[in-house]
């Protein structure tokens, strides 16, 4: 999958430019439920301090209690983001944070995932990862996949009365044998509902639908 990956990076670097960070992002919201509010911040990120350093992409909380600031990147760094999000999806106060974050020159892989923002009896306040998709660590690749993906994407969705809160759908294009790189003809759809007594999101449901050819 890695392979995958770099070999898109490479494809692209002379026909576009750098799918990097693009402008910082500040968001308050009440994540934890307490009297005061928390700041989402996306910020540029490099290796180093040189300015010819290809800018990356971190999303960070900043959160004031005693005994001071605390300030936690709450995801990985990826080149970009492309969508962050608010929803209250566990029985806890607050909202949790939904992000998908890409990589590469046309942003095609990368990951999704849903945060919460809970006490934490040594730093006061810590991420919490409910939900977490990585492209380089996708769902099984179906029959006649070759076992890379082309693309996906990630959303809430209301499929299921039965489950309380919003559900996860992720959508993977799946390479078969003789597909471009970048067009994957199996169509995978992963179903997924907050579990209360795990604390996190569980798959329940998977749809493969294959395109002829």
């Amino acid at each position: 999958m890695r392979r995958l990956a770099l070999f898109i990076a490479l494809a692209f670097v002379l026909a576009a430019p750098a799918w990097g960070f693009v402008a910082p992002i500040t968001r308050d919201a009440n994540l934890d439920g307490d009297p005061g509010t928390e700041r989402i911040l996306v910020r540029p990120h490099r290796p180093t301090d040189a300015q010819d350093d290809f800018e990356r992409t971190q999303v960070r909380v900043r959160d004031t209690c005693p005994p001071g600031t605390v300030d936690r990147r709450i995801a990985p760094i990826h080149d970009n983001l492309e969508r962050l999000r608010l929803r209250r999806v566990d029985r806890r106060p607050g909202a949790e944070i939904f992000l998908v974050l890409r990589d590469g020159a046309r942003g095609v892989l990368g990951e999704a995932r849903l945060v919460a923002w809970r006490p934490d009896p040594a730093a006061c306040r810590r991420e919490k990862a409910l939900f977490v998709y990585d492209s380089d660590r996708h769902t099984a690749t179906p029959r006649g996949g070759t076992g890379d993906i082309s693309f996906f994407n990630a959303r809430f969705t209301d499929r299921e009365d039965r489950f309380d809160g919003p559900e996860i759908l992720v959508d993977e294009r799946f390479l078969r044998r003789g597909d471009p790189p970048f067009a994957g003809s199996i169509r995978k759809l992963t179903f997924w509902r907050y579990h209360l007594g795990r604390d996190r999101y569980v798959r329940y449901d998977a749809r493969v639908i294959r395109s002829g050819r």
